[in-house]
């Protein structure tokens, strides 16, 4: 169902998409975050807000993950993005909602006030009349050209439209009309463009799968890259959203994307505060690997269980890698077969281990984990969680929830590449 919603950022910075620590039911959703979760799967993100009435002074961004993943329940709620969000919200809340009545049946809307209230109305029918919430919106717009309320009721209006219209002809017309009000917004605010977020990236961006669709890879690979000068920090996600595959499969573009990807891995190791790791477990091969066992390599661990779909969606990932490039590195899976670490044996995760690799077989080390293994790493909260280890043995960097081959190796890039400079 469409709600009546302000617009706001599709795009969060934490990029988590997995298996809640306290799960008991991991195919279930088990609640909702104020931080946007990037889906793992064909799809790109799935963002919903709560829907906003004529009082409302707050939003809450959610986002369901797609395909076989579940919903996290995050403890933490803020995000420098989320925090960009919430400075936007007093001035979106009011973008399709009034404190005032509704407009007389026998008179047309001519205020800011009127507008919205009618505008509302229609999309609170009882056959939600988003069409006519549109052609309103538009009307509005053309007769009050100077409200900023109007205009980013529009995009509001138009961006959430999206998700339920399936017309390939009229989803382009949309993304392009954004585009529209992305330079609009950028040419009313030039002098305090703070004020916008990450709105203009988020508009851009659905532009950009129009001209896509129009099998226009120059002009999207362009509004892609100004997305980028407007916030867009989030390359990772381009992977997941089929539409954007032309641009993925362009040579040129490709080579810049995966350069924008390790610029942001970069800023990630750099924020990363290493804690002490270590660990000497059984595997199910029978052997007893520890982490002293890969000395002097780059170490990729990843906190797994058969159980969580993202995590089974992810190993294929650090299969192809290990191919490729063992020769660079070492992967170990810790694989944890209840949520919280403990109340499974050996016998029975091992049991559930070699069912799993019947149909998706795994070329690296996976040993039976524990809590107390889970417990060094600080704040463990989803499945899975990936930790890279340098070849001293410290930890660089913590992903939280799937991710693409190409962020994991770009973060594999990034570490070699720091590695050798100091050599």
């Amino acid at each position: 169902m469409f709600h009546s919603q302000a617009l706001l950022l599709l795009l969060c910075t934490l990029i988590l998409c997995g298996c809640a620590v306290e799960a008991t039911d991991p195919s279930a959703a088990i609640g909702e975050s104020s931080q946007a979760l990037a889906a793992a799967g064909d799809d790109a993100l799935d963002i919903t807000a709560d829907t906003v009435d004529d009082t409302a002074d707050a939003l809450d961004v959610t986002a369901d993950t797609v395909d076989d993943t579940t919903t996290l329940s995050v403890s933490e709620t803020t995000t420098s993005d989320t925090e960009s969000a919430d400075s936007n919200a007093s001035t979106l809340e009011s973008d399709l909602t009034t404190a005032s009545s509704e407009p007389a049946a026998d008179k047309a809307p001519k205020t800011e006030a009127e507008y919205a209230a009618a505008i509302t109305e229609k999309l609170n029918s009882p056959g939600q009349d988003i069409p006519g919430a549109i052609a309103l919106s538009e009307e509005a717009y053309a007769k009050l050209p100077d409200s900023e309320t109007i205009l980013r009721g529009l995009a509001a209006l138009l961006y959430q439209s999206l998700r339920v219209e399936s017309d390939a002809a009229i989803l382009n017309k949309r993304r392009l009309r954004l585009g529209e009000l992305a330079n609009e917004l950028i040419e009313r605010n030039k002098e305090s463009l703070e004020t916008l977020g990450q709105m203009p990236s988020v508009l851009m961006l659905e532009e950009a799968k129009a001209h896509l669709a129009g099998q226009d890879v120059d002009t999207a690979f362009k509004l892609v890259q100004k997305a980028r000068e407007f916030g867009f920090k989030q390359t990772e996600l381009l992977f997941y959203d089929a539409t954007f595959a032309p641009l993925i499969e362009n040579e040129n573009a490709i080579a810049m994307i995966k350069t924008w990807l390790r610029e942001e891995v970069k800023v990630q190791i750099a924020e990363t505060e290493s804690f002490p790791f270590d660990f000497k477990l059984n595997s199910f091969a029978g052997t007893e690997v520890s982490l002293a066992d890969f000395k002097g390599k780059l170490v990729i661990v990843d906190f797994w269980g058969t159980w969580c779909p993202p995590c089974r969606k992810e190993i294929p990932h650090f299969v192809e890698l290990q191919e490729r490039r063992a020769d660079q590195l070492a992967i170990v899976g810790i694989t944890i077969e209840h949520p919280s670490g403990v109340g499974i044996d050996f016998e029975t995760a091992k049991a559930n281990y070699d069912e799993f690799v019947r149909t998706q077989p795994i070329n690296y080390p996976c040993v039976f984990g524990d809590r107390e293994t889970m417990d060094q790493v600080p704040g463990f909260e989803v499945f899975p969680t990936t930790l890279f280890l340098d070849a001293s043995g410290r930890v660089r960097l913590k992903l939280t929830g799937y991710h693409s081959t190409e962020m994991l190796e770009a973060a594999i890039d990034e570490l070699l590449a720091e590695e050798a400079s100091a050599s």
